[in-house]
């Protein structure tokens, strides 16, 4: 939260009053708990790469649990917990973290993260090997429309022929995304909400 409160107040200070803020991955994660728990008017519109979808029902190890606990209060948190990405302070992150936004998009939870969301959302996978693919986007749909509230708009798309990490299709993304944020800028400009500063 802090992090990303940061980035959008140094992107300000430069200047710019709008706005999209991108997630790749569990990146993805972080940026749309951020704007559901924030609501940050600077967020024209929320870009979620590869994310995770479905709800996240894993219950975590009790002998994890009680070995990051340890970590922390012996001053490791950022010592690692499990495999080679997780650290203590993170594992317990996920382990603490509410329902609502376990299951953002509210595939099995009354009152999702997602209905905090009132900006425009985006969201996309690649279609080689990526941790989400059509189905995904079909459930996160069907689900964002039973909401009584949500995102102004969600779009969804595949990029052919990228995988996780987008390898070789870098550019596709920037078009998908600069092409997107050109619809929304658009929209707003009929609507006599947009100025002409950055």
């Amino acid at each position: 939260m802090r992090d990303l409160a940061a980035w959008l107040d140094f992107a300000e200070a430069l200047g710019f009053k709008k706005v999209l803020l991108v997630g790749h991955s569990a990146g993805a994660t972080a940026v749309q708990i951020y704007q559901a728990q924030t609501q940050d008017t600077r967020v024209t519109g929320v870009v979620l790469a590869s994310g995770n979808v479905r709800p996240d029902t894993r219950v975590p190890p009790p002998e994890f649990v009680a070995k990051a606990k340890r970590m922390i209060a012996d001053g490791r948190p950022e010592d690692l917990v499990q495999g080679p990405f997780v650290s203590a302070a993170t594992f317990m992150d996920i382990v603490d973290t509410p329902p609502e936004f376990k299951d953002f998009f509210g595939v099995q939870t009354p009152n999702p993260g997602v209905t905090r969301i009132r900006c425009p959302l985006l969201v996309f996978f690649g279609t080689n090997e990526d941790v989400g693919n059509e189905e995904d986007l079909e459930i996160l749909r069907s689900s964002i429309k039973r909401q009584r509230t949500g995102p102004s708009r969600v779009n969804t798309i595949m990029i052919q022929g990228a995988d996780h990490m987008y390898a070789g299709q870098e550019d596709r993304v920037a078009q998908v995304i600069a092409g997107w944020a050109d619809t929304l800028l658009a929209a707003k400009t009929e609507t006599g909400e947009v100025s002409k500063t950055p």
